[in-house]
């Protein structure tokens, strides 16, 4: 059975999956480097009497429009490319209309679960290793004049070497600043 394809992306396990959106490995076939692709198919969304298609926009936009002016910081998550008209190929040959971001792949899961993992035998240091990524990353935020308005330990994510990313930027917006640095 061949795997669903979306543009150069073979479609891998599904990651997560949100409001009427899901998140998978997606592998560059040109590459073979491993990503996370959050993506919605249109019909699916289109079928459902409480969505609203106009709201799924705005929250992706929204998450495009900040990822692209934050690049560099390594407590982010990285977009990587986006598309609005995307096609996925499933694996019996039908063709579906998506909207897709691909973004860095954050293999070591979200915070919530790790420290769900651990329990109360999470070290005291590296609690407080966390919490300077975090504040760091949120300042970077700030500095570009970026708030996330939607933190949480489900959308604090750590990649391979379980180093802090935050992510889900939907709900996030860009205010007129008076930090002075």
């Amino acid at each position: 059975k061949m795997p669903s394809t979306v543009g150069t992306y073979k479609l891998g396990k599904t990651l997560g999956e949100g409001w009427n959106s899901k998140v998978k490995v997606a592998t560059d076939t040109e590459t073979g480097k491993n990503y996370a692709m959050k993506l919605m198919l249109v019909e699916d969304a289109e079928g459902q009497e409480d969505f609203d298609l106009s709201l799924f926009l705005t929250l992706m936009n929204n998450e495009v429009e900040r990822l692209e002016k934050l690049p560099g910081c390594g407590n982010i998550v990285q977009l990587i490319e986006y598309n609005w008209k995307g096609e996925m190929v499933k694996s019996n040959g039908t063709k579906k209309e998506v909207l897709y971001c691909v973004l860095d792949l954050a293999t070591g899961g979200d915070l919530f679960h790790y420290i769900f993992t651990v329990g109360r035998g999470l070290p005291e240091n590296i609690a407080r290793y966390y919490f300077h990524k975090l504040i760091d990353a949120i300042q970077f935020l700030h500095e570009n004049n970026v708030v996330h308005r939607d933190l949480k330990l489900e959308n604090l994510l750590l990649d391979s070497k379980f180093n802090l990313k935050i992510a889900d930027f939907g709900l996030s917006t860009t205010v007129e600043s008076s930090y002075g640095g």
